[in-house]
């Protein structure tokens, strides 16, 4: 499936009414970013300048660009034959399609909000716009409120979300029966680019979250670090984890996720010179502070590099590109799958079954209409999916 991330930048909220003053386009296959197009758009209206100083765009900026209507051939070829992809993805998609319309381009497209995918998807969020979502899931955003920095953050989220439908947390076969008695969710460290387990209860009125490889160690200090030895955060095989130190954890020698910069290995990225590539450079972090270690012409001298340091810094526990000892990988010998449609659960009140996971109950933040009632008697059902999962 073929995606095109859109993010604009208007004068205001009313696509009769305002104009565009900026859009950018991410093309994505579903595996990778395809390709870019971003351009400014003269709105032939004056910004508000609440609006100026939120993005940056003035109309100075904006006065020598070209018209929608100059642009509307080339939007219109990049986002046919595509799903149109954007956060809060009615706004996006209702000025784009009126304004094409305006050109002579009738744009008839699937849609797909990454703020109700991400509900689905990522569960358990204090909130879903894209600045929180994106320091959740450990995405920098750069040049935030414009429409290049904001598309490619975006698209990272995307790729995020389809990423997230193949994953699998693993235990060992002792632990397996332990890990069925609660309903387990994934989530992404805010500091790294690490995927978990987690778990939520509500205790004392509160609610509780907690990862599954503290449980299993039965490390509930919040000073103790868990440790996975080969940087699989949803691999809980007792053989991967280890209680390690803040600075020698792995997933605290994580670099944050910079959109469009990463490099295949750890501590690589470009080296940008002024707008001009100039081979790779290699870098590490340690304690919070980042320390350069040389410009390199190949990428896998840099990786190289980073290795060496590694090991002088974090000696057993680091985590290299190039690992020596390489933990198994496991033999999946049975798969609990809670997401399913057969897992009923049966109302008190009156006998109608309804099913028993988490996805049901967002389907009202979903857009599907759901109340969280029983469909036959009204009795609300949320107290029972409550139930299931406190600890």
């Amino acid at each position: 499936m073929r995606f095109a991330i859109v993010d604009i930048e208007t004068t205001g909220g009313f696509p009769q009414q305002h104009g565009i003053t900026e859009i950018a386009i991410v093309l994505h296959n579903g595996k990778e970013v395809e390709g870019r197009y971003e351009t400014l758009v003269n709105p032939h209206q004056l910004i508000p300048p609440f609006i100026a100083n939120m993005t940056g765009i003035s109309d100075a900026m904006v006065a020598r660009a070209p018209s929608f209507k100059d642009v509307a051939p080339k939007i219109f070829n990049l986002l046919k034959d595509r799903v149109f992809v954007a956060h809060n993805v009615n706004f996006d998609f209702s000025f784009v399609k009126h304004h094409l319309q305006e050109s002579g381009y009738h744009l008839q497209t699937p849609k797909l909000c990454t703020i109700r995918l991400s509900r689905k998807v990522f569960p358990g969020f204090r909130k879903y716009g894209l600045g929180h979502l994106c320091r959740e899931l450990g995405i920098t955003i750069e040049n935030r409120h414009r429409a290049g920095g904001d598309a490619l953050a975006t698209s990272e989220v995307l790729g995020l979300a389809l990423q997230k439908n193949g994953m699998t947390i693993i235990v060992d076969d002792e632990d397996f029966e332990w890990a069925k008695k609660f309903t387990w969710g994934i989530t992404c460290s805010p500091k790294c680019n690490t995927f978990y387990a987690r778990t939520t209860w509500r205790e004392n009125g509160k609610q509780v979250q907690t990862k599954m490889h503290r449980l299993l160690l039965g490390v509930a200090d919040p000073e103790i670090d868990v440790d996975h030895r080969n940087g699989n955060g949803l691999d809980n095989r007792r053989l991967n984890i280890r209680i390690s130190a803040t600075f020698e954890n792995i997933g605290s020698q994580n670099s944050r996720r910079v959109a469009g910069k990463s490099s295949r290995f750890k501590g690589v990225c470009l080296n940008n010179d002024h707008g001009t590539i100039r081979g790779w450079r290699a870098y590490i972090t340690k304690q919070g502070k980042r320390i350069h270690l040389g410009h390199y012409p190949t990428e896998i001298e840099a990786a190289k590099a980073y290795d060496a340091k590694a090991v002088e810094c974090f000696g057993e526990f680091a985590r290299l590109n190039f690992p020596t000892v390489l933990i198994p990988e496991p033999e999946i010998t049975e798969i609990y799958d809670p997401f399913v449609l057969s897992s009923t659960k049966t109302c008190n009140k009156c006998g109608e079954e309804f099913p028993r996971n988490a996805e049901y109950f967002h389907k009202g933040a979903m857009g599907d209409g759901f109340d969280g009632r029983c469909k036959k008697c009204k009795t609300l059902l949320m107290r029972e999916y409550r139930a299931r999962t406190t600890k």
